[in-house]
């Protein structure tokens, strides 16, 4: 799927030893939910993810000093977590940190994004 312009001007050129990962994820993350449309926070260095029924539902952030990718769950803390993957102990959030593509993962990461949006769906 082709890369919008603003969404690889800030994964490429902000983050380019994070790039190819972050695109990745992001790729998954479209995967998991083809009705998602993304939007860069340039404030936030991130890329987010909106749902048309469910809203916003997740973000990645390239993290540099963690050598990770970071795909944020707005609403985590609801989220069931059968594999532990889910990281943070705010009372709304929750990341899974990405350090490498892994097959196993990815469909992990598309269970998490259809969760996120089923619970948002569910909350309305």
């Amino acid at each position: 799927m082709p890369v919008p312009k603003d969404v690889y001007d800030l994964l490429v050129d902000s983050h380019p030893g994070l790039a190819d990962l972050a695109l990745w994820v992001r790729e998954v993350v479209l995967a998991g939910e083809p009705d998602l449309t993304e939007r860069v926070y340039p404030g936030w260095d991130g890329v987010g993810f909106r749902h048309p029924d469910a809203g916003y539902v997740c973000a990645i952030y390239p993290r540099e000093q963690e050598q990770a990718v970071r795909l944020l769950f707005e609403h985590g803390v609801r989220l069931d977590d059968p594999e532990g993957l889910l990281e943070g102990a705010g009372s709304q959030t929750r990341f899974l940190r990405v350090r490498e593509r892994d097959e196993l993962l990815a469909a992990a990461i598309g269970r998490y994004v259809h969760a996120a949006v089923a619970e948002r769906l569910f909350r309305r």
